[in-house]
Protein backbone atom coordinates (compact mmCIF):
# COMPACT_ATOMS: atom_id res chain seq x y z
CA UNK A 1 0.00 0.00 0.00
CA UNK A 2 1.49 3.52 -0.69
CA UNK A 3 2.42 5.86 1.73
CA UNK A 4 1.23 8.51 0.09
CA UNK A 5 -1.63 10.39 2.43
CA UNK A 6 -4.98 11.49 0.18
CA UNK A 7 -4.96 15.21 -0.41
CA UNK A 8 -8.04 17.53 -1.25
CA UNK A 9 -5.82 19.14 -3.20
CA UNK A 10 -4.23 16.37 -5.77
CA UNK A 11 -7.16 16.12 -8.22
CA UNK A 12 -7.02 13.67 -10.89
CA UNK A 13 -8.37 14.36 -14.26
CA UNK A 14 -11.71 12.80 -13.02
CA UNK A 15 -12.16 16.15 -10.90
CA UNK A 16 -11.18 18.36 -13.68
CA UNK A 17 -13.90 17.36 -15.49
CA UNK A 18 -17.59 18.08 -14.81
CA UNK A 19 -18.82 15.52 -12.16
CA UNK A 20 -21.23 17.62 -10.38
CA UNK A 21 -22.78 15.97 -7.13
CA UNK A 22 -26.82 14.98 -6.39
CA UNK A 23 -29.46 15.54 -3.79
CA UNK A 24 -32.48 14.23 -4.84
CA UNK A 25 -35.82 17.14 -4.49
CA UNK A 26 -39.31 15.42 -4.55
CA UNK A 27 -37.63 12.43 -4.61
CA UNK A 28 -40.67 9.19 -4.94
CA UNK A 29 -41.17 5.54 -5.30
CA UNK A 30 -39.91 3.99 -8.55
CA UNK A 31 -41.64 0.20 -8.76
CA UNK A 32 -39.98 0.36 -12.37
CA UNK A 33 -36.15 -0.88 -11.70
CA UNK A 34 -34.30 -2.82 -13.97
CA UNK A 35 -32.63 -6.58 -12.42
CA UNK A 36 -30.57 -6.97 -15.30
CA UNK A 37 -28.86 -5.30 -18.28
CA UNK A 38 -30.97 -4.45 -21.34
CA UNK A 39 -29.86 -2.84 -24.76
CA UNK A 40 -29.21 1.19 -23.85
CA UNK A 41 -28.08 0.29 -20.33
CA UNK A 42 -25.20 -2.55 -20.53
CA UNK A 43 -21.75 -0.34 -20.08
CA UNK A 44 -23.90 1.79 -17.49
CA UNK A 45 -24.35 -2.08 -15.90
CA UNK A 46 -21.32 -3.21 -15.88
CA UNK A 47 -19.43 -0.25 -15.19
CA UNK A 48 -20.97 -0.20 -12.06
CA UNK A 49 -19.13 -1.05 -8.96
CA UNK A 50 -20.17 -1.68 -5.20
CA UNK A 51 -18.32 -0.44 -1.91
CA UNK A 52 -16.63 -2.96 0.23
CA UNK A 53 -15.73 -2.16 3.87
CA UNK A 54 -12.52 -4.55 4.18
CA UNK A 55 -13.54 -5.16 7.75
CA UNK A 56 -16.76 -6.10 8.03
CA UNK A 57 -16.81 -6.98 4.33
CA UNK A 58 -20.46 -4.91 4.61
CA UNK A 59 -21.88 -2.72 0.94
CA UNK A 60 -21.49 1.05 2.05
CA UNK A 61 -22.06 2.46 -0.96
CA UNK A 62 -21.69 2.70 -5.16
CA UNK A 63 -19.39 3.74 -7.68
CA UNK A 64 -18.32 3.48 -11.04
CA UNK A 65 -15.04 2.96 -13.31
CA UNK A 66 -13.76 5.80 -15.06
CA UNK A 67 -10.50 6.50 -16.96
CA UNK A 68 -8.27 8.73 -15.07
CA UNK A 69 -5.81 10.12 -17.14
CA UNK A 70 -2.45 9.37 -15.76
CA UNK A 71 -3.74 7.11 -12.61
CA UNK A 72 -5.12 4.49 -14.87
CA UNK A 73 -8.64 3.23 -14.92
CA UNK A 74 -9.94 4.52 -11.22
CA UNK A 75 -13.30 4.41 -8.89
CA UNK A 76 -15.49 7.26 -8.57
CA UNK A 77 -17.66 7.72 -5.34
CA UNK A 78 -18.76 9.68 -2.59
CA UNK A 79 -16.50 10.87 0.24
CA UNK A 80 -18.92 10.00 3.05
CA UNK A 81 -19.09 6.27 1.69
CA UNK A 82 -15.03 5.71 2.43
CA UNK A 83 -14.57 8.66 4.94
CA UNK A 84 -12.41 6.22 7.86
CA UNK A 85 -10.98 4.20 4.86
CA UNK A 86 -7.18 4.17 3.17
CA UNK A 87 -8.77 1.10 1.66
CA UNK A 88 -11.84 -0.75 0.07
CA UNK A 89 -13.33 -3.38 -1.42
CA UNK A 90 -14.63 -3.02 -5.54
CA UNK A 91 -17.00 -5.68 -6.67
CA UNK A 92 -19.06 -5.53 -9.92
CA UNK A 93 -21.24 -7.65 -12.69
CA UNK A 94 -18.32 -9.51 -14.99
CA UNK A 95 -20.75 -11.79 -17.12
CA UNK A 96 -22.37 -14.70 -14.93
CA UNK A 97 -19.59 -13.59 -12.22
CA UNK A 98 -19.04 -11.09 -9.96
CA UNK A 99 -15.17 -9.27 -10.13
CA UNK A 100 -13.94 -7.95 -7.23
CA UNK A 101 -10.37 -6.08 -6.04
CA UNK A 102 -9.53 -4.21 -3.36
CA UNK A 103 -8.61 -0.11 -4.21
CA UNK A 104 -6.86 2.83 -2.44
CA UNK A 105 -7.70 5.82 -1.90
CA UNK A 106 -5.98 8.71 -3.84
CA UNK A 107 -8.61 12.01 -3.71
CA UNK A 108 -11.10 12.88 -1.59
CA UNK A 109 -13.38 16.49 -1.69
CA UNK A 110 -15.33 16.64 1.16
CA UNK A 111 -17.07 19.93 0.16
CA UNK A 112 -18.66 18.35 -3.12
CA UNK A 113 -19.10 14.91 -1.25
CA UNK A 114 -16.49 12.92 -4.28
CA UNK A 115 -13.67 10.66 -4.02
CA UNK A 116 -11.58 8.75 -6.29
CA UNK A 117 -10.26 5.50 -5.52
CA UNK A 118 -7.69 3.74 -7.93
CA UNK A 119 -8.53 -0.32 -8.01
CA UNK A 120 -5.65 -3.06 -7.86
CA UNK A 121 -7.24 -4.02 -11.29
CA UNK A 122 -7.16 -1.79 -14.33
CA UNK A 123 -8.97 -4.61 -17.29
CA UNK A 124 -11.94 -2.83 -16.03
CA UNK A 125 -15.06 -1.40 -18.13
CA UNK A 126 -15.52 1.86 -17.77
CA UNK A 127 -17.66 5.06 -18.54
CA UNK A 128 -17.28 8.55 -19.79
CA UNK A 129 -18.04 11.64 -18.71
CA UNK A 130 -20.83 14.18 -20.26
CA UNK A 131 -21.60 17.51 -20.47
CA UNK A 132 -24.51 18.91 -18.45
CA UNK A 133 -28.28 17.70 -18.99
CA UNK A 134 -31.19 20.14 -18.88
CA UNK A 135 -34.36 20.15 -16.75
CA UNK A 136 -36.96 17.67 -18.35
CA UNK A 137 -34.05 15.68 -19.75
CA UNK A 138 -34.39 11.97 -18.63
CA UNK A 139 -31.45 9.97 -17.01
CA UNK A 140 -30.22 6.86 -15.73
CA UNK A 141 -29.61 5.90 -11.86
CA UNK A 142 -26.87 2.88 -10.96
CA UNK A 143 -26.30 1.61 -7.88
CA UNK A 144 -26.23 -1.11 -5.22
CA UNK A 145 -29.31 -0.13 -3.23
CA UNK A 146 -29.37 -2.33 -0.06
CA UNK A 147 -26.13 -3.89 -0.86
CA UNK A 148 -27.91 -6.14 -2.95
CA UNK A 149 -25.73 -8.48 -5.21
CA UNK A 150 -26.32 -7.16 -8.71
CA UNK A 151 -26.66 -3.32 -10.15
CA UNK A 152 -30.17 -1.54 -10.22
CA UNK A 153 -31.08 0.85 -13.11
CA UNK A 154 -34.11 3.66 -12.75
CA UNK A 155 -35.09 6.20 -15.00
CA UNK A 156 -35.32 9.73 -13.25
CA UNK A 157 -35.69 13.23 -14.56
CA UNK A 158 -34.66 15.98 -14.04
CA UNK A 159 -36.08 18.45 -12.39
CA UNK A 160 -33.48 21.43 -12.09
CA UNK A 161 -30.25 22.89 -10.43
CA UNK A 162 -30.18 24.34 -7.02
CA UNK A 163 -27.22 25.35 -4.66
CA UNK A 164 -26.53 23.92 -0.96
CA UNK A 165 -23.48 25.16 1.13
CA UNK A 166 -21.16 22.21 2.31
CA UNK A 167 -18.22 23.70 4.54
CA UNK A 168 -18.78 26.88 3.81
CA UNK A 169 -18.67 26.68 0.18
CA UNK A 170 -21.76 26.95 -2.06
CA UNK A 171 -21.87 24.49 -4.37
CA UNK A 172 -24.46 23.73 -7.50
CA UNK A 173 -26.15 20.20 -7.32
CA UNK A 174 -28.82 18.70 -9.89
CA UNK A 175 -32.05 18.05 -8.65
CA UNK A 176 -33.92 14.95 -9.84
CA UNK A 177 -37.36 13.68 -9.56
CA UNK A 178 -37.03 10.09 -9.22
CA UNK A 179 -35.89 7.51 -6.49
CA UNK A 180 -33.02 6.82 -3.99
CA UNK A 181 -32.28 3.95 -1.17
CA UNK A 182 -29.22 3.48 1.16
CA UNK A 183 -26.37 2.33 -0.50
CA UNK A 184 -26.90 4.03 -3.90
CA UNK A 185 -24.42 6.95 -2.85
CA UNK A 186 -21.78 7.38 -5.33
CA UNK A 187 -23.41 5.58 -7.83
CA UNK A 188 -23.29 6.93 -12.03
CA UNK A 189 -26.43 9.10 -13.05
CA UNK A 190 -25.99 9.25 -17.02
CA UNK A 191 -27.44 10.40 -19.82
CA UNK A 192 -29.39 8.96 -22.75
CA UNK A 193 -25.64 7.98 -24.24
CA UNK A 194 -24.91 5.78 -20.81
CA UNK A 195 -22.23 8.45 -20.46
CA UNK A 196 -21.91 10.18 -17.22
CA UNK A 197 -23.32 13.65 -15.94
CA UNK A 198 -23.78 13.10 -12.29
CA UNK A 199 -23.26 10.87 -9.10
CA UNK A 200 -25.81 10.24 -6.44
CA UNK A 201 -25.81 12.39 -3.54
CA UNK A 202 -28.56 11.34 -1.21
Amino acid sequence: MSSKQPSERRHPDAFRAHLRDLWFGAAKDDPAMSLRSAPGIGRIWSSTCRVIDPRSRDAIGSGFFIEGGAEGVVAVTNAHVVHGHRVVGLEWVDGPEMGGCSAELIAIDYSHDLAIVKPSMQTLQRLKLAGAVHPGEQVWLCGYPHGVDTPRVAKAVVAGYDVYVAFGRETAAMVLDGSVNPGNSGGPVCDANEDVVGVVRP
